[in-house]
């Protein structure tokens, strides 16, 4: 059974990045970026612009009339797709382990309060909030992990 809820807790947290996957035609010099990307000194780029290489590539990937993000100095396009593809996965991980963080924290609080006594009841509404704890620990870890990849790749 705990196999069968990790699947589907895993097959949850995956789906999002099949549903937005952008589809590659040939090679990908450009994106469009879903999430706004601040790399402090080498720029910051809004939601819904284009990260190329130069202005007349993201004209070719559906630039026109939408804002340009990086010009073709390095390849700090290509840092700001990257980075607007963690922000969007672990956005979408924040979301969905804030939403089970809560429930359990309901629950465990429900068992412990209806326990009665029974000192079973208490232990297991215990191990229920310890749990919770612990998945929000990982619902801010993904909430901060764009900017440890930030810090480390963005120098």
């Amino acid at each position: 059974m705990n196999k069968l809820i990790f699947g589907l807790l895993t097959l949850i947290l995956v789906f999002p990045l099949f549903i937005y996957a952008q589809p590659i035609t040939g090679a990908k010099d450009c994106c469009v970026l879903r999430t706004k990307v601040n790399l402090g000194s080498s720029g910051v780029c809004n939601a819904m612009s284009i990260a190329a290489v130069t202005s007349s590539v993201a004209g070719q990937c559906g630039g026109i009339g939408t804002s340009i993000c990086a010009s073709g100095t390095g390849p700090i396009w290509a840092t700001f797709c990257l980075i607007d593809s963690i922000q969007f996965a672990t956005n979408w991980i924040f979301y969905i382990l804030s939403v089970v963080v809560a429930l359990l924290a309901i629950y465990g609080a429900f068992v412990i309060t209806t326990a009665a006594g029974d000192p079973n009841k208490v232990t297991s509404g215990r191990q229920i909030l310890t749990f919770a704890l612990i998945g929000l620990a990982l619902a801010l870890f993904a909430k901060f992990l764009p900017s440890i990849v930030i810090f480390f790749v963005g120098r």
